[in-house]
């Protein structure tokens, strides 16, 4: 095939999955392998993507399922991906001998697998497993279709920004998935999201490739959808940290992560109670793997009259540190701390004499608040806003939010808390 490159000034938006589907399977949802099959009930007649998965089943670069579906709408995995790649790039009889810790032997994408990994397109992990049967994330999907069409790398000014550029994984994945989204090869979302952890469909994929080679049907253009969703529900602590456990339609019910790997507040004394009320959350999936990421977190229910709400912005802070000097250079690790988070959540203020006041959280925000910092990427200079009505020195809280395009760029002075201030006024350290 003549896979030449092209560029577009516009975007073209691919669509995204349901937040419940994409959530689950970045908690560790199990996909289904595609063994070779043949495509004979047509699930995706009448899909967006028609043309272009007819194309690719014609040219045989990508298969059914032993049911004979095709399930344009399902996450591509990274053996199936594997196997469209190396055969719309069919290279020299493959020598690599390598074992994957995780590649049987005689699977059917045994050999798939192998000259993927010999041209570049994919990588194994540090205990060598290829993991065939995970999706496909947007990120690693981008590098391998880069590495595969030997992309070059386009200038920063011609590149297009979006809200999670922070988000992004550092080297090849991260820069040729903002690539692939400036030229048109994969839609970010409507609100503006590339969302790099976000498995891609099988349609996707087979977009990405005829879009590549030129081969669009005229006015293809894949549905698109908003990245930022909101749901409503009780706040869950686990082992593993916070959930929302939301009510389905049909009965019964889901938790959806919105704490992944690493230090978290979920359990710990300092926010108990938290399971007693509901709570309202607008998330993004897709930004990290494990789990949702809290853009806004709000009571579900509050006793506070619209019309005496106020707009505040400032600097998450705890009790313990409230009075110092330069709140911005506080420190996210020390928010974590189960004695800093003891002394009771609030917000730094900065007054127009260049000075600081703070309002400590009610209750119900202190509790809230646990939950947000787990969505927190910035180290320091933990800025959100707050909606909310103040009664002396405390805040009553209607809800609490972040803005991460905020976190690309830090502000002057930014850096890691000054560690000797902060055991100074704190015994909890």
């Amino acid at each position: 095939m003549n896979m030449n490159t092209k560029k577009r000034k516009r975007i073209r938006k691919a669509p995204l999955a349901v937040l419940a589907v994409a959530a689950a399977l970045q908690a560790g949802g199990s996909p289904i392998y595609a063994h070779e099959g043949h495509v004979h009930g047509k699930d995706y007649s009448g899909h967006w993507s028609e043309p272009v998965v007819a194309s690719a089943i014609e040219q045989k670069l990508l298969s059914g399922y032993q049911d004979g579906s095709f399930r344009p709408d399902s996450s591509i995995t990274r053996a199936e991906l594997a196997a469209l790649l190396t055969r719309a790039f069919p290279a020299a009889e493959n020598k690599h001998t390598a074992a994957f810790s995780d590649v049987r032997s005689g699977a059917w994408y045994e050999k798939a697998v192998a000259q993927a990994v010999a041209a570049g397109y994919f990588s194994v992990n540090e205990q060598g497993a290829f993991r065939p049967n995970e999706p496909a994330t947007r990120a690693e999907a981008a590098a391998a279709f880069a590495s595969a069409l030997h992309w070059q790398e386009a200038p920063a000014d011609k590149l297009q920004s979006y809200k999670d550029l922070a988000f992004l994984p550092a080297g090849d994945a991260g820069k040729w998935l903002r690539q692939a989204a400036t030229q048109g090869y994969i839609g970010a979302s409507s609100d503006g999201y590339l969302l790099p952890q976000q498995p891609l469909t099988r349609s996707e994929a087979v977009f990405f490739l005829a879009d590549a080679n030129a081969a669009l049907p005229e006015d293809l253009k894949p549905p698109t959808a908003a990245a930022e969703q909101q749901l409503s529900g009780t706040i869950v602590q686990s082992a593993k940290g916070f959930g929302l456990k939301v009510k389905q339609a049909g009965g019964g019910s889901t938790v959806y992560p919105l704490s992944g790997s690493g230090a978290s507040l979920a359990g710990i004394p300092a926010v108990a109670g938290i399971e007693t009320g509901t709570a309202t959350v607008t998330a993004v999936a897709g930004l990290l793997p494990g789990k949702l990421h809290v853009l806004k977190i709000a009571p579900g229910k509050s006793d506070v009259a619209v019309s005496a709400l106020k707009e505040l912005d400032g600097i998450l802070i705890e009790g313990h540190h409230s009075g110092i000097s330069d709140p911005a250079k506080h420190s996210k690790a020390c928010l974590l701390m189960p004695g800093c988070a003891s002394s009771g959540f609030g917000l730094s203020v900065l007054q127009d004499d260049g000075k600081y006041i703070y309002y400590k959280f009610d209750a119900r925000g202190h509790q809230l608040a646990a939950v947000l910092i787990d969505s927190i990427e910035k180290k320091t200079n933990i800025a959100i806003h707050v909606s909310g009505v103040t009664q002396g020195g405390t805040l009553h809280v209607a809800s609490l939010s972040q803005d991460i395009s905020a976190v690309d760029a830090a502000a002057p002075g930014d850096h890691d808390a000054n560690e000797a201030a902060e055991k100074a006024s704190s015994p909890h350290h």
